[in-house]
């Protein structure tokens, strides 16, 4: 399994090495929920500015996207949305899944998601890679057609998983609760080839589940 664990001292750039190469000033989407959804510039409901986040320059995704010397191409973050569900804010839909709302030839997408199945307790379902009748109200099925679904369309297309962990204590659940949808992240990732990366001693908001504002940089 190709998983890049990434700690303080790490920076971004270097924790995209296990994406592979990267063509110059690359175009970057980024696919999430609040965690990346900056009012204004997310192309759907935005949760920052907030929490000191004040600036859409303290984005983690814009201080990464810097450290590449990349650009974006959409921010396709749609605040207190999951990977798995039936409504249109679900990452997984074909609202989400449009070649029209992921911005202009993205070179990378950068993928947190995650913490809303987990807050959500949506049912984890079946590893599976068959999309003949797959039910997108399961976690694991539907991460699975989404990171299909972007390979399919974007071949030339990098992908980065990044998963948000230690997010329990404020809300009442256990690590074993959440372990269980980031090793389904990163197993279904490992299954395409696709890197993926955990967010680990990143200090964390008023909310728990987000980067603080220092913490955002720490990503970095």
């Amino acid at each position: 399994m190709r998983n890049l664990i990434v700690r303080k001292a790490l920076s971004f750039a270097a924790a995209l090495a296990a994406v592979g190469t990267l063509v110059a000033g690359p175009r970057v989407t980024v696919i999430g929920d609040s965690i990346s959804a900056y009012g204004g510039t997310s192309i759907y409901a935005g949760y920052y500015p907030a929490h000191g986040v004040d600036s859409v320059d303290k984005m983690w995704w814009k201080i990464a996207i810097d450290a590449i010397g990349g650009e974006l191409a959409c921010d396709a973050a749609w605040s207190g949305s999951a990977v798995a569900g039936s409504g249109n804010d679900a990452m997984s839909s074909n609202h989400r899944l449009n070649k029209e709302r992921l911005g202009t030839n993205p070179d990378l997408f950068l993928i947190c998601a995650g913490t809303n199945d987990g807050r959500g307790n949506k049912p984890l379902g079946e590893f599976t890679y068959d999309f003949t009748s797959v039910d997108r109200t399961k976690f694991r099925p539907a991460f699975a057609y989404m990171l299909n679904w972007l390979q399919t369309n974007y071949p030339e297309a990098k992908i980065l998983v990044i998963v948000n962990t230690d997010v329990d204590k404020l809300l009442g659940t256990t690590d074993e609760h959440w372990e269980q949808y980031a090793t389904s992240m990163e197993t279904i990732a490992a299954h395409y080839g696709i890197a993926s990366m955990r967010i680990h001693d990143v200090e964390k908001g008023v909310e728990a589940y987000g980067p603080s504002p220092s913490g955002k940089v720490q990503v970095h």
